[in-house]
């Protein structure tokens, strides 16, 4: 009997290195990791927002985090401890502030790979783990000084916990697991609190009519509760209390319209078609639609299934997420990050959303070939990534130019010897900067990275003194956005000039988008000048 007629696909484009669902799904793990690696290999210049939460990182002491941080950043304490401790042993180099959320990044997707295929089949698990690998916010966010990339690995530890328990429920170990790492896990991720309320949800539902299940359940709602509560009270109440713009300004379109209940309809849909669900890829303004279809499809093809505990399961957070925003507590979907603790659930229903229409549309023979070529197409995004990454490694032209010019102020001055910085208006070190000046975090950070003597931020005048050799040197960051204006820097030099003869000049111009954004550093040199005679006499 002559053997069975190969297909295109299995002639041409697939190996038979990767005919096997589990080799080619290992290839998307080493594919997802490689461009995390080289994304955080790169060391992109800081920008504004990294450089908002990095600068608290300087000369930190652990129990500041309590207090009110830098240019109003709102992080849990457990990220900010840990840079606080791995800044203080090896320095402040973008790789250094960096190394925890692509620890935690690199850590999410290995566990997700294993994960995955305990709840899907493998096939499924195969496009899941392709959209994870390829999202490129996933990536993103495992390479930039932020705690979104410790939100997602902590909810998956928690998932995972609480999945073990439900399958378990008669075990102690997976209970005591469970609520222990609840505890824990809400002073290292704020998001963290959704996933154990949800978690809470789903195991009193698929757990209820086990009434002795219910103990365990009232010790994991005191135990996570009562921690919840001291964490509020004692570190995030101090700081959202501080920095209430937060509410007011940025997270106001991440509300339900409450008080317009007939807009809620369409204001679930634009929130869930847009960046909130950008795996692998997506946008605002309805831009992520085929991901919410995927979504959508996916869950009611689990429910049909059988496996309706799943979706469940993997949806459950979203419950206590909402009921916070519609309490306009926390920005409901205002950008994927504030959501990135939800990506392993829209990645895995996204995969069965892929694999019930590859099923449903592609002829039973050549569906295997259909789910290969599938992930590889999504594995290419990965690809892509890569080449840009490698090809422009910066978020803004204006960054490196940033950085390198910092670099240059440095290798220019000598060691010991004070930096007097101006920049913001009347702005000093640790005070409040107005909502949408992104420049100045990153400015402050590269003086505090590059210094290598006292830094004095916008001191009077008056108070300036030189160091050991006689000279000062005053860096003015200088922009149409929030800095200090021409007349007011030439007002302070003429201070300067009282006591010091000003020295050598040099502008660091720096690209912007627009002239609104135009900047330039100027480093300026002043010498003391010599103590007149009768000075000298009266010091004496």
């Amino acid at each position: 009997m002559p053997p069975a007629k190969r297909s295109f696909l299995q002639r041409h484009v697939l190996t038979q290195a990767f005919r096997r669902v589990e080799t080619l799904t290992l290839v998307l793990v080493v594919l997802g990791l490689a461009w995390r690696a080289v994304r955080y290999g790169e060391g992109f210049p800081i920008w504004g927002d990294e450089g908002a939460i990095a600068v608290n990182f300087f000369h930190a002491h652990w129990m500041d985090a309590f207090g009110r941080l830098a240019y109003g950043q709102i992080a849990p304490l457990g990220f900010l401890w840990s840079e606080i401790a791995i800044t203080r042993l090896f320095g402040y180099s973008e790789w250094i502030v960096r190394l925890i959320p692509f620890l935690c990044g690199t850590a999410s997707l290995l566990l997700f790979w294993r994960w995955a295929p305990r709840l899907v089949d493998r096939r499924t698990a195969l496009l899941a783990v392709a959209v994870l690998a390829a999202s490129f916010y996933a990536v993103r966010y495992c390479a930039e000084v932020k705690p979104y990339a410790a939100d997602m690995l902590v909810a998956m530890v928690l998932m995972a916990l609480a999945w073990q328990t439900h399958r378990w429920p008669r075990r102690l170990g997976w209970w005591l697991a469970l609520t222990a790492g609840s505890a824990l896990s809400i002073w290292l991720s704020y998001t963290a609190a959704f996933v154990v309320a949800g978690m809470g949800i789903f195991l009193f539902i698929t757990l209820r009519r086990q009434r002795w299940a219910w103990l365990w359940l009232a010790v994991l709602a005191v135990v996570a509760g009562g921690s919840f509560l001291l964490m509020y009270w004692v570190y995030a109440r101090p700081h959202a209390q501080a920095d209430p713009w937060y509410t007011s300004i940025f997270w106001r379109y991440a509300f339900p319209p409450m008080a317009k209940p007939w807009l809620i309809p369409w204001w679930l849909l634009e929130i869930h078609a847009s960046e909130m669900m950008a795996y692998p890829l997506g946008s605002k303004n309805f831009g992520s639609s085929f991901t919410l279809l995927m979504v959508v499809i996916g869950g009611v093809s689990l429910c049909r299934s059988g496996n309706g505990k799943v979706v469940l399961f993997l949806l459950a957070p979203l419950i206590p997420a909402l009921l916070a925003a519609a309490a306009q507590k926390y920005p409901y979907g205002y950008a994927l990050r504030t959501m990135l603790f939800m990506g392993p659930s829209f990645c895995l229903l996204m995969g069965a959303g892929l694999s019930a229409c590859l099923r449903r549309l592609v002829p039973r023979r050549l569906s295997p070939d259909g789910f290969r070529l599938t992930a590889m197409v999504i594995g290419a995004i990965a690809i892509v990534g890569m080449v840009r990454d490698v090809n422009r490694p910066t978020k803004d032209i204006s960054d490196p130019q940033l950085r390198s010019a910092m670099r240059r102020v440095a290798s220019l001055t000598p060691p010991g010897e004070p930096w007097v910085v101006l920049f913001g208006k009347e702005l000093l070190y640790g005070e409040e900067v107005p909502p949408g000046k992104a420049n100045p975090p990153r400015f402050q950070f590269y003086v505090l990275q590059q210094a290598r003597g006292p830094v004095l931020w916008s001191p009077p005048a008056a108070d300036v003194q030189p160091g050991t050799s006689g000279r000062v040197w005053v860096l003015a960051y200088l922009n149409q956005g929030s800095s200090p204006t021409r007349d007011r820097l030439t007002r302070y030099i003429e201070q300067l000039s009282e006591r010091f003869a000003p020295g050598k000049a040099q502008v660091f111009p720096i690209s912007g988008v627009g002239d609104a954004r135009a900047t330039e550093i100027d480093l300026l040199e002043f010498i003391a000048r010599p103590a007149k005679a009768g000075q000298a006499t009266t010091q004496r």
